[in-house]
């Protein structure tokens, strides 16, 4: 996760306008009150509420995948707008880049 936080920054800091989409269990990145320390991995919430420094303030989630888990925007770091999956396939589409992990 950290590498790909880093790729999304560099986009960011050299003007390229970054759109977030998490799916599947990569929503459970964007969950509240994580203790990454436990399973000794690096605590990301920090970078992802600094998102919006970089003008970095469209993130998606999949509705369907938020469903699924019975997950609500308010159990969030940050702020997202919950998209259904055919919308999300239309963004990806019409993309210039599209980096996935």
């Amino acid at each position: 996760m950290q590498e790909f936080l880093d790729i999304v920054l560099m986009a960011a800091a050299f003007d390229q306008r970054v759109v977030l989409v998490f799916e599947g269990d990569g929503i459970y990145a964007l969950m509240k009150d994580q203790q990454a320390e436990v399973l000794d991995l690096k605590d990301n919430s920090l970078i992802f509420k600094a998102l919006s420094i970089y003008d970095i303030n469209d993130v998606a989630v999949e509705k369907e995948s938020m469903q699924a888990r019975a997950i609500k925007t308010d159990q969030l770091l940050i702020p997202v707008v919950a998209t259904p999956r055919h919308e999300l396939k239309q963004r990806l589409q019409s993309a210039d880049q599209v980096f996935s992990l």
